[in-house]
């Protein structure tokens, strides 16, 4: 590799890190600004009538009884760590979780990609004169102005 690609994929690798420290950073000040007791909420919602006990107890197991930049330090680093916790419904690790639900979503992927290049060829074939119906069909569409000028597109 050269020095030009190593310079660049480090810039690529640090805006990355970037942008997912601000996702992180607003995802928990956004969780946070949410009306409710997070334990509350863990425990089953206001519906649930949890003693103070309960309460405190959950607090404490999540942190949520610290202050907020300590429970923000504490997040960012389990983040860098790779640990994302622990599912409050499901009671699995986060981790997990997704990990099973990796190979349906790549095969989904995998599927609409597959679909939309063989409506892309089918299109590109239709509208380049495939058929008579697409010919005319689309002979207005040829010749009315383009929304942008010439000189900022390719030529045709």
């Amino acid at each position: 590799m050269t020095l030009a690609a190593l310079r660049w994929l480090a810039g690529r690798v640090v805006g990355a890190v970037i942008v997912l420290w601000a996702v992180a950073t607003l995802i928990f000040f956004a969780i946070r600004l949410v009306p409710g007791d997070p334990a509350e909420a863990i425990l089953g919602g206001p519906g649930s009538q949890a003693s103070a006990a309960a309460l405190a107890l959950v607090r404490e197991q999540y942190g949520l009884d610290q202050p907020l930049v300590v429970q923000y330090g504490q997040q960012l680093g389990r983040l860098a760590t790779g640990n994302l916790g622990t599912s409050y419904s499901l009671k699995q690790s986060v981790a997990s979780v997704l990990g099973a639900q990796l190979p349906p979503t790549m095969l989904l992927a995998a599927v609409s990609l597959v679909v939309a290049w063989l409506l892309a060829i089918a299109v590109a074939w239709w509208s380049s004169g495939g058929g008579r119906i697409a010919n005319s069909s689309l002979r207005p569409s040829k010749s009315s102005p383009r929304p942008f000028p010439t000189s900022c597109s390719r030529a045709s």
